[in-house]
């Protein structure tokens, strides 16, 4: 894979004039709109997980953390008052409707992420309509369940670190930071190219997808950074009132599904000229 790295110029040039051709904002909106509706049962099941091994109050505060980092105070605010309102409401019964929620909400984002895969590749489908529903809920459910490990992964990776700077002392937030960063580019280089690869109805190797998920994994994570920095620092409440809130997060899942779709491109682009799919290397 680190061949590749000097031909990423080229890849770049050529995947950003593809992507302008696939209608960018249309399949971001639809990707952004099922997933408005996933969030809070995501949270919910991934706190629940991460509770039994590491305690409430503990991922808590890891949530607390990374929501705002990623959306800032007021809009994390939100989420965490809809959270505590859930957790207030019996703790089991609530984990296993947000359990369902999940399911089928994941569902219709995971088949609006094919869709746009296979808009992606040029993906004509033929087959029939209760075999694609199965087949679509299925691939859904291992991607829920690959989501849950991969969420777990981070919380237990965010407060492995925290732990280690207690005991040695340290109280850099820069160093929290560039761990936070690097735990979040991991996890999500792993995310993406499990869905790049699982997905989309052609046959990829992993060879195909580890670079354009390096790549779609770091446009990610510093443009979390970015637009956290930015929605800490200005008052969407001004502009939309109480809804100002949910618009923040809608703006962060529409550019996060940007970034989906610009790394998927990147992935084909790769895939055709220097991948399984190359000219090259068919028979």
């Amino acid at each position: 894979m680190l061949k590749h790295i000097p031909k990423l110029p080229s890849l770049l040039t050529a995947t950003f004039s593809e992507w302008r051709r696939d209608r960018p904002p249309l399949l971001a909106a639809g990707i952004a709109y099922y997933a408005f509706f996933s969030i809070i049962p995501v949270l919910v099941v991934a706190a629940a997980i991460g509770s039994l091994f590491f305690g409430q109050a503990a991922v808590d505060g890891q949530l607390t953390s990374v929501l705002n980092s990623l959306f800032g105070e007021k809009v994390a605010g939100v989420i965490q008052s809809a959270l505590v309102s859930t957790y207030s409401q019996s703790s089991n019964i609530v984990v296993a409707v947000a359990a369902v929620l999940l399911l089928l909400g994941a569902s219709y984002v995971f088949v609006q992420l094919r869709n746009a895969l296979n808009i992606v590749w040029k993906v004509k489908r033929r087959e029939k309509a209760l075999k694609g529903f199965v087949e679509a809920r299925l691939v859904s459910l291992v991607m829920v369940v690959g989501i849950a490990v991969l969420l777990l992964a981070w919380i237990i990776a965010s407060i492995a670190f925290s732990a280690l700077y207690t005991l040695a002392g340290i109280s850099s937030s820069f160093l929290a930071e560039l761990s936070n960063f690097a735990a979040v580019f991991i996890v999500s280089t792993m995310l993406f190219a499990m869905t790049y690869k699982l997905l989309p109805s052609v046959r990829l190797t992993w060879e195909d997808v580890w670079l354009g998920s390096m790549v779609t994994a770091f446009l990610f994570t510093t443009g979390w950074y970015v637009l956290g920095f930015y929605l800490s620092r200005i008052s969407i409440a001004s502009l939309y009132g109480a809804a100002g809130s949910m618009v923040a997060l809608l703006m962060w899942l529409y550019l996060s599904a940007h970034i989906f779709v610009f790394g998927a491109v990147f992935t084909k682009v790769f895939a055709s000229r220097h991948g399984s799919r190359s000219k090259a290397r068919k028979p």
